[in-house]
């Protein structure tokens, strides 16, 4: 496992030399094509809504917000170093565009994602500005969370991120996806993720942690320590664990997304070799009434118990989630999913609570503080 961890690392920066040698990254003009680039014969939009394959009633068919949908990568570097560390984040090109995406959910009627972008030490400037365009064609579709990176050597320190957040006043609204089974969170206490939490404090985003069931302790001691903070979960094998955190914790949020769908497997194989395209689509369609059973016994009641602090999400992230089949596919799911819940809290679920979420905290950074952060020697690992 060191030894490919080493060769992965290696690659990365043997990578970014060649980039930085040979001009492998997008130059500006490069990257503004992609962001401009319409869907094919689409302007304005339009893709047709993908027609619903079940008929399982009720249904829900009011708006959506996607509470977990991972960006693509604005560089062609970080998307083949990705791959190879088992992130398959595919990069902004003419067909997955910022015009498609924001197509995709228009047609969904998807009124908003929480959007992640992976930043690293390589192509900051590139995703920030990335995350700027899109807000700026697209203002409060999707809503901008600035997600670490991975791997320490290709991470930011939390100057930074500091830096970026002062640069973009306002941009981001949410630090995160924090993923704990990666190098730089393995540790949900370490000094640059703490760091990362003071800056979340300070400049009022949520922070989006996944999680593994081993770190509840460790999870319940960011929560209290920082009560201020609104920590959205997801994955973590978190059944029953998450409502103990919610009735504890008042700052605890938890989205229901691919922990529902199989979306990155069903089959102990699926661990090393994650399905693709098709094998999910053949699994999901013939098992479709079981996947929504099997959700509904499983969380139905902890939604009732908590009816302000789950939201509906996908999580997207490779480059065939955005197939629109794939798509629509998972909004039919979760509409039928919402539909089973009992009626006064389904658009809670659907996006209230995710579009209060983000309010409360948008609310809170109007009032500016005073406190700027102080990084500790240790902070700046």
């Amino acid at each position: 496992m060191r030894r490919k961890v080493f060769y992965i690392l290696t690659l990365a920066v043997v990578l970014a030399s060649v980039a930085a040698l040979f001009g492998v990254w997008r130059t500006p003009d490069e990257l503004t094509s992609a962001i401009s680039t319409k869907p094919t014969g689409a302007s304005p939009c339009t893709l047709s809504p993908q027609p619903r394959q079940f008929n399982r009633q009720p249904y829900y068919t009011g708006p959506l917000i996607d509470a977990h949908m991972h960006m693509p990568t604005p560089s062609r570097i970080v998307s083949l170093v990705s791959k190879q560390l088992g992130l398959e984040t595919p990069s902004l090109s003419r067909e997955l565009s910022i015009d498609y995406i924001a197509c995709l959910l228009e047609n969904e009627n998807t009124k908003q994602a929480f959007g992640f972008y992976i930043f690293t030490r390589y192509a900051d400037g590139q995703t920030a500005r990335m995350a700027a365009d899109f807000e700026k064609k697209y203002p409060g579709q999707i809503v901008p969370f600035f997600m670490p990176a991975p791997v320490n050597l290709l991470n930011l320190p939390p100057q930074a991120v500091e830096s970026i957040f002062n640069k973009r006043k306002g941009l981001f609204k949410g630090l995160g996806e924090i993923k704990s089974e990666f190098e730089t969170a393995r540790d949900l206490e370490n000094p640059n993720l703490l760091a990362l939490y003071k800056l979340a404090q300070n400049n009022n985003l949520v922070v989006m942690i996944h999680p593994r069931r081993d770190q509840q302790t460790a999870v319940e001691k960011v929560l209290a320590q920082y009560p201020n903070v609104s920590f959205l979960l997801h994955g973590g094998d978190a059944d029953d664990w998450i409502t103990e955190l919610m009735a504890k914790h008042k700052n605890v949020y938890y989205s229901l997304d691919a922990n529902l769908t199989s979306l990155y497997g069903w089959e102990k194989q699926h661990q090393l070799n994650q399905p693709g395209r098709e094998e999910f689509l053949e699994y999901f369609r013939s098992n479709f009434d079981n996947v929504v059973d099997r959700a509904l016994g499983n969380w139905k009641n902890k939604i009732e118990a908590y009816p302000n602090r789950f939201l509906w999400g996908t999580d997207r992230w490779y480059g065939w989630h955005f197939n629109k089949d794939v798509s629509g596919l998972l909004e039919e799911f979760g509409r039928t999913f919402i539909g089973q819940l009992p009626p006064a809290m389904q658009e809670n679920f659907a996006y209230k609570n995710a579009e209060r979420l983000v309010k409360n905290n948008t609310a809170a950074s109007a009032t500016p503080s005073a406190n700027r952060i102080e990084f500790k020697a240790g902070d700046l690992k």
